[in-house]
Formats: structure tokens, C-alpha cells, sequence
């Protein structure tokens, strides 16, 4: 089977193109005996775990001498991005979380660092993990519970989409979430969250009508329009910068099948593929209801690249008239289409093959077919520096290239705002880059390095024609960004100057600025 099911279905749900690995199994009141001490207590992370074992959390405890540690370890997608804490701590419930962190926090810091993980899919290392100190994993918050009289659906923070719209399917529902099935609530969300609803409802925190939040000092609150709503605000788009959130109250949506067509073509389609992308993504609000995307890919098992999109009318109707048609009649490599439920769109096929090694690259830049095209015949090049370096069959790579319609901006604001700036920073229609590319660990180092550098030029590279033809766009989607990025930033100075006075005021010693290092910080934000 084409790894392009696994690689595009994973970047395009969260950050970055690496392979997903089994989920942990369910947690079980079996991790630590409550008389057990860490193995590792004589460092600083062991110290901490050994504080959560004495305030009572033992049954929430993984040490690496627990049965399920590998397998939690594991679960994030790329072999290296999977960082081993001195101990995982897996929460069952908000108190018990509250309890966790008012317990580390209250452990001498230096030497070891907190990490909040709930899909573990960011792409940049230590974002959801450490290696020196416990990751609190959130994959146990794992409810979806729907009410009919508000049309409202709560879903834990640990939960993945692909099981979030199985359940709300059986109530007639869906929500703004992953188009990705393997991608976490939490960060997803936090980080704003493209979906197919997106020409309807803007983005995803967009239709969060309430956080539940454990702040810094241990206490659980509500944010919502009417308490708290600096931090409901902020959370829309801002990150883990204020508090680690336990369940999202979002707004449902009539949960109708969805119409599903993903084509796979030879090169020799890629204009036609380029100049359907750019059309699309000029269309108004009239087509609200289908999306789309382009793509260029190398498979392990096809030689040379391939190119393609997808396309999503999320009220079931194969035919709109968008200029996804200019497709349809080209001949392809492979097809899927069909109406199906959210769940099945979103993909499950994804799985372990041993994991992966992952090189990313992010940009926003105005709709122009001339970037797009360039970005084609930058993908190509990358294909064929890669073949040289190493057997081809010991990479795939990818470049996903979708619409950010000028309008997004309007929507959220109607919705009630968020801080990720859109009605400033994105004027015009724009299109975001995101891409990269997976090695097989059997690659040499040597290979593995020139395949890094060569995806670090080839960004540069785009970056520099973009700037050339006048293309730029301020804003960097925080959940594709890359850590040399600023995505804080580009959201302008007043929401980075907000995002700031909330972080100070729910947080005002810092905690999540350096306690817990992952991930962008606002305190690092500057426009």
C-alpha cells in the first residue's frame, strides 16, 4: 500500500510528516506499587516521581520499569522525536492532574522539566516529551460525550479525532476537528485546527465554547464567553502558554456523510494539478462547504514522484462545480472515492513500521501559481538529491499545499475572535506549505544529515523566490511551524502584547514559560 495514505492523512491532521505509532493501551490502575520507589531517584526526575508516588498518584505512575512505559514511549510517531522521562504521569481525571502538578511544582526544579503530552504529534523535539524529567500524558482524558438539548459535544483532551467522530457519528453530530484520524484534541485545537468544516465554521477553536483548564496553582476552571474570557480567548490559538486543558466544549455539526475523492497522478499532471489548486483557492464562500488540497509525493515503493489532492464536500454532494472538476476527468494512479462517515475520511489506517525518522518545513504565502509551481520543481529536485544520497526506497517525502481563503479571518471574528490574527495578517487568499520528509533509521548517518540540509534549502530556497515575487504572508500556523519560526508573532502585536497580559495573569510566576519547556512560548513571542 502506498505510504501516501499514512504520510498525507498524518501531516495534514497536525505538524509534521512522521509515521504514527501504535497507541499506548488503556491505563490500568496496575503502573507502581504505592510503596515503590523510582529507580532513578537519585536524579532530579526521579526526585519528582517519587513526589507523585507519596501524593498518592502511584496507580498513575509509569516508571521505566513499568510493563506499558515502551509502549508510551512509543507512541510518539518518530523514532527521533520519542524522548524516555524519568516517568510518565497519566491522569485519569482534571484533580487528578491538579494534584500531579501542584506536586511537581512543589519539587526543587533544576536538572529535569515537565512535559504535557496529548496526541504526541508536534514534530519538534521536546514539544510533547522530555528526556529529563515527566511527561504528563493526557491519553487516559479520553471522553466524548454529546447533549442534544445544547448541541454541545465535550471531548477529553487525551482523545483522538478518529475515535471523537465514531462516537459523536452514532448521535447524527460531527465537530470541527483533524482531518487527520491519529491526531490529538489538545494541541490540535490550541493551535487553532484546520478541518473540513473549516468554509463553514472557520477554524476549529473557533466552535470551543468552553475549556475546561488546570492553571499553574492547581486550580480547575471553566473558560468560556461569560467567566474567564480573557483565557478563553487566548486559548483559541495561543497554545499551551496558559494552563493544560482537559476537555474542549465545542459546538456540534450536523453529522451527514461526507463526499471523499483523493486522487493519485503521474508528473505529467502536475500543471493540471497546480492550476486546479490555484483556482480553488480563489473561489468565495459559495463553495464553503467542500474543501481541498494538492499534494507531491515520493513513495518508498513508486519510483520517482507522484502528485495529486484531495477533495471534501462536507454535506455529501459529489458535483458543486468548484474547480476540483478540472481534475476529475485526468487519468490516475490510484482513487478513492465515495460518500462516508467523518470517521472513515479521516483515516485509520495509519500504523507502525518500525517508526521513522522526520524533517519538516512550513511557510504561508500568498495564492500565486508561479510559488506553487516552484514548490512542485523544488519537491522534484529534493526526490532527486535524496535517490543520490540514499536508496530510494529508504524515504518518502511529501509537500502539501491547501487554501487559506482570505474570508477565515471574517468567520472567527463572527464566531467571537481568537488570537491567531487572521483578519490582519491574511488579506488576501493564501495557500500554506506544509511538508517533509520520513527516513528509514537503516539509513546512514551521513544520508540521513544530507537529507536534512537538503530539506533546510530547499525551504530557504522557496522562502527566497516567495520574497522575490512579493508573496509573503505574516502568518505561521503554530501546528505545522517549525522551531526556527516565530508563529506567536505573526499573529501581530496586539494579540502577542494579550496573549502576554493573560499568561501574567493566570500564570504569574511562569510555570509554563519555564517549567515546562515545550512547545512556543509567548514570553519568546516578538513581532
Amino acid at each position: 500500500m502506498l505510504s501516501l495514505a499514512i504520510t498525507a492523512a498524518v501531516l495534514l491532521g497536525g505538524r509534521a510528516p512522521l509515521v504514527t505509532a501504535e497507541p499506548p493501551p488503556a491505563v490500568q490502575p496496575r503502573f507502581v506499587p504505592r510503596d515503590a520507589p523510582c529507580t532513578n531517584a537519585t536524579n532530579p526526575g526521579g526526585r519528582a516521581c517519587n513526589a507523585l508516588i507519596e501524593a498518592g498518584l502511584s496507580d498513575r505512575v509509569l516508571l521505566p520499569t513499568s510493563p506499558d512505559y515502551e509502549a508510551h514511549v512509543a507512541y510518539t510517531r518518530a523514532i527521533n522525536l520519542r524522548l524516555r522521562p524519568s516517568c510518565f504521569l497519566v491522569p485519569q481525571s482534571a484533580a487528578e492532574l491538579s494534584v500531579g502538578l501542584t506536586t511537581l511544582l512543589g519539587v526543587q526544579p533544576g536538572g529535569w522539566d515537565i512535559a504535557v503530552r496529548s496526541g504526541g504529534h508536534g514534530g519538534i523535539p521536546g514539544m510533547s516529551g522530555t528526556a529529563s524529567g515527566v511527561t504528563i500524558d493526557l491519553s487516559a482524558l479520553n471522553t466524548t460525550t454529546y447533549n442534544a438539548a445544547t448541541n454541545v459535544a465535550s471531548i477529553g483532551s487525551g482523545r483522538r479525532w478518529r475515535d471523537v467522530y465514531a462516537e459523536l457519528g452514532k448521535h447524527g453530530v460531527e465537530v470541527a476537528g483533524g482531518r487527520a484520524g491519529d491526531v490529538g484534541v489538545g494541541g490540535f485545537l490550541l493551535g487553532g485546527g484546520i478541518s473540513y468544516y473549516a468554509g463553514r465554521v472557520g477554524m476549529g477553536c473557533d466552535t470551543v465554547v468552553n475549556y475546561e483548564v488546570v492553571l499553574a496553582n492547581g486550580s480547575v476552571v471553566n473558560a468560556n464567553a461569560s467567566s474567564h474570557s480573557d483565557l478563553f480567548r487566548a486559548l483559541k490559538g495561543g497554545g499551551g502558554n496558559f494552563g493544560i486543558v482537559t476537555r474542549f466544549d465545542m459546538r456540534a455539526i450536523e453529522g451527514a456523510d461526507v463526499w471523499y475523492d483523493r486522487r493519485l497522478m503521474a508528473p505529467d499532471q502536475s500543471d493540471a494539478v497546480v492550476d486546479m489548486l490555484v483556482k480553488f483557492s480563489d473561489q468565495n464562500q459559495t463553495w464553503a462547504d467542500d474543501h481541498a488540497f494538492a499534494f507531491w509525493t515520493h513513495d518508498p515503493l513508486t519510483p520517482g514522484w507522484l502528485t495529486g489532492g484531495v477533495h471534501v464536500n462536507t454535506r455529501g454532494r459529489p458535483d458543486t462545480g468548484s474547480a476540483w472538476a478540472e481534475v476529475e476527468g485526468l487519468p490516475v494512479v490510484a482513487n478513492t472515492t465515495g460518500l462516508m462517515p467523518m470517521a472513515v475520511a479521516a483515516g485509520g489506517e495509519m500504523g507502525d513500521d518500525g517508526g521513522k525518522i522526520g524533517v519538516g518545513l512550513s511557510y504561508t504565502f500568498k495564492n500565486d501559481a508561479r510559488i506553487v509551481r516552484f514548490c512542485a520543481a523544488e519537491h522534484e529536485a529534493l526526490v532527486s538529491a535524496l535517490s543520490e544520497a540514499m536508496d530510494p526506497s529508504l524515504f518518502s517525502s511529501l509537500i502539501v499545499l491547501q487554501p487559506l481563503p482570505a474570508y477565515f479571518g471574517a468567520l472567527s471574528q463572527a464566531a467571537g475572535g481568537n488570537v491567531l490574527g487572521m483578519e490582519d495578517t491574511v488579506r488576501e487568499n493564501a495557500l500554506i506549505l506544509a511538508g517533509g520528509i520520513d527516513i528509514d533509521p537503516k539509513a546512514s548517518d551521513a544520508a540521513i544529515e544530507a537529507a536534512a540540509a537538503a530539506v533546510k534549502a530547499m525551504s530557504d530556497r522557496i522562502v527566497r523566490f516567495v520574497a522575490q515575487v512579493g508573496g509573503d504572508v505574516a502568518f505561521r500556523y503554530i501546528n505545522y511551524a517549525s522551531e526556527d519560526q516565530n508563529p506567536l508573532g505573526s499573529y501581530g502585536e496586539a494579540n502577542v502584547r494579550f496573549m502576554k497580559e493573560v499568561a501574567a495573569r493566570y500564570d504569574p510566576e511562569g510555570i509554563f514559560q519555564t517549567r515546562v519547556p515545550g512547545g512556543f512560548k509567548i514570553s519568546e513571542a516578538a513581532r
